[in-house]
């Protein structure tokens, strides 16, 4: 006998319903074959610039690289497989769940296929396309060896409470898609500024969309490029590179 039950929505909170379809999507970005593309045009660009600020291994070791908004993890352990001392930082319970099942718990060999685009119900190309499986990781946290130096950890919580009292602790401060997640970005660089050494580098790929700019139960201060780049001379950093490009996030 089959018994049927009302499912009531009413228990479920959409926002974090939200939050776990990009969870998943995050997988594919950061873990999956392929996210590879989208990886080398994002996450391969500040790899790039740190390796030319530290082009030799023997400079590397030692120097502590801070990621916050770390999501997963996968740019963490790429520094860290250059020798340099890495911590990510993140504040989503959804994303540390994750970011702690790939870097801890998946040993050698072990894979799992998930469906990350079944809810996306708009803009797709056939049935089969937004019901497939993508297979992660491809790599494997546990059997990646780390250069000389290199080493990595990840510390959950909101960036400027963890980092605020930190002052001179940090090389360099690698930010992928995060600057424009504060409330207010002065906190943000405010607290960049404190944690980083004399002469640390700064290195941020990202747009300015805002995290919180649609969401009237949260403050939120937008501002436009020519005011960001502003704040960056006011806390006291010198802008040695600026270059604008089109890039994915979490396509399909």
């Amino acid at each position: 006998q089959i018994e049927q039950q009302k499912l009531d929505i009413s228990r479920f909170d959409m926002r974090e319903m939200e939050k776990i379809r990009s969870t998943l999507k995050q997988f594919v970005r950061e873990w999956s074959a392929e996210g590879a593309q989208e990886r080398e045009c994002t996450l391969g660009v500040l790899l790039r610039e740190l390796t030319r600020e530290f082009p030799e291994a023997s400079e590397r070791k030692g120097r502590r690289v801070l990621i916050p908004g770390a999501g997963l993890g996968r740019l963490v352990l790429e520094v860290a497989q250059l020798g340099f001392e890495a911590q990510g930082n993140e504040f989503s319970l959804y994303m540390l769940f994750a970011a702690d099942l790939l870097l801890n718990r998946m040993a050698a060999g072990d894979t799992m296929e998930i469906f990350p685009f079944v809810h996306a119900t708009t803009n797709s190309r056939s049935w089969d396309t937004q019901c497939r499986a993508i297979t992660v990781p491809d790599v494997h946290a546990s059997a990646t060896e780390l250069a000389e130096g290199g080493s990595l950890s990840m510390c959950a919580g909101e960036f400027v409470e963890v980092y605020r009292d930190q002052v001179n602790e940090w090389d360099c401060m690698l930010c992928s898609f995060f600057l424009d997640t504060a409330e207010n970005i002065c906190s943000y660089l405010e607290v960049a500024q404190r944690v980083l050494k004399h002469g640390g580098i700064l290195i941020s790929f990202g747009p300015l969309l805002f995290h919180y700019a649609d969401m009237l139960d949260h403050p939120s201060i937008e501002i436009p490029l020519d005011v960001f780049r502003g704040l960056f001379h006011k806390f006291g950093f010198i802008i040695e590179k600026e270059e604008e490009m089109r890039v994915p996030y979490c396509n399909d």
